[in-house]
């Protein structure tokens, strides 16, 4: 009887041993299973906020160049109109320096 008693508690033993492991297995699956959905989530969230970022990246890019290339633009067609403003300054003073000298000469010759 007490060999009986000592079979059926090492048997009631296994068997809580058997089902804490097996409920143990289930959690740490589920802990599992939970984890790579987090990952998951993450992962397509932080591919989510770098899409974001290079679409805006690459918009204020976009617009950065062409505020660049406008300022070029603005700046060549002053630097194109100061030089012909200049040359016209030149050729105005060229031409009034040459009827003094001409002048000059006209009234030495005398």
């Amino acid at each position: 009887a007490q060999i009986a008693q000592e079979q059926a508690e090492h048997a009631a033993r296994r068997h809580a041993q058997d089902t804490w492991r097996e409920e143990l297995a289930r959690k740490t699956q589920k802990q599992k299973e939970a984890a790579e959905r987090d990952l998951r989530a993450k992962e397509r969230s932080q591919q989510t906020a770098d899409t974001a970022w290079r679409t805006k990246w690459w918009r204020d890019w976009q617009k950065t160049e062409e505020k660049r290339q406008h300022k070029e633009e603005e700046h060549k067609q002053w630097s194109n109109q100061w030089w012909q403003q200049f040359k016209a300054s030149e050729e105005d003073n060229f031409a009034g320096y040459c009827s003094e000298e001409e002048e000059k000469y006209a009234r030495s010759e005398e």
